[in-house]
C-alpha cells in the first residue's frame, strides 16, 4: 500500500503518492515514513515541498568540483565548520584553486599561517594532514576530464570503493 501525502502552495493542496514504507528503492534500502526523519520517503517530500515553495537550498561552498572537494577536505572531525570554511577562503585568497597544482609543501605553508577566524587570527589544525590531501585531490582532479553530463556519471567518476 502506498502512502499518501499533501503539500500546500498558497491556497492550492496537491497531494502527492510515494511507495509503502516497506518498499525498497534498493536492495535493502527501504523507503521508509514519510514523517520519519532521515528515510527516503521523508526526504523526497522535503525536496518536492521546496521546489513548489521555490526555496532550493543552494549547498555550493566554491564554483569548481577542486573548490568543493577543498572545502569538504578542509572541515571534517575536530575542525569547527566556521575554521574549516575560513581557511578554505584562505586558501582560495592564495589562488590555490587556479587549477594548477600547488605542492604539498606549498599548501602547508599556507595552512601553517594564522587564519582570520572568528573576529581574530587562529591556526589550522591537522595543517600537515590536509595539506596532503589537498594537493592529492588536486593532482587528481586536474588529471582528468571531469563529467558534468548527469549526477550519475560524476557520481561514479568520484565514486571510491572501500
Amino acid at each position: 500500500m502506498s502512502q499518501l501525502a499533501y503539500l500546500e502552495t498558497g491556497k492550492t493542496s496537491i497531494q502527492i503518492e510515494l511507495p509503502s514504507e516497506q518498499t525498497e528503492l534498493m536492495k535493502g534500502v527501504p523507503w521508509g515514513n514519510i514523517a520519519g526523519f532521515p528515510t527516503i520517503a521523508y526526504w523526497t517530500y522535503r525536496v518536492l515541498q521546496r521546489r513548489l515553495e521555490h526555496k532550493t537550498i543552494k549547498y555550493k561552498l566554491g564554483r569548481t568540483l577542486l573548490e568543493e572537494t577543498a572545502a569538504c577536505l578542509l572541515g571534517g572531525h575536530g575542525i569547527p565548520a566556521s575554521m574549516g570554511l575560513a581557511a578554505f577562503e584562505h586558501l582560495k585568497k592564495k589562488n590555490a584553486f587556479s587549477g594548477e597544482v600547488i605542492s604539498e609543501n606549498k599548501l602547508y605553508e599556507w595552512l601553517s599561517e594564522p587564519i582570520k577566524y572568528n573576529n581574530k587570527h587562529a591556526r589550522y589544525r591537522f595543517a600537515k594532514q590536509k595539506a596532503k590531501y589537498l594537493h592529492s585531490a588536486m593532482a587528481e582532479l586536474t588529471q582528468d576530464v571531469i563529467p558534468q553530463h548527469s549526477g550519475k556519471e560524476l557520481r561514479e567518476y568520484i565514486y571510491i570503493p572501500f
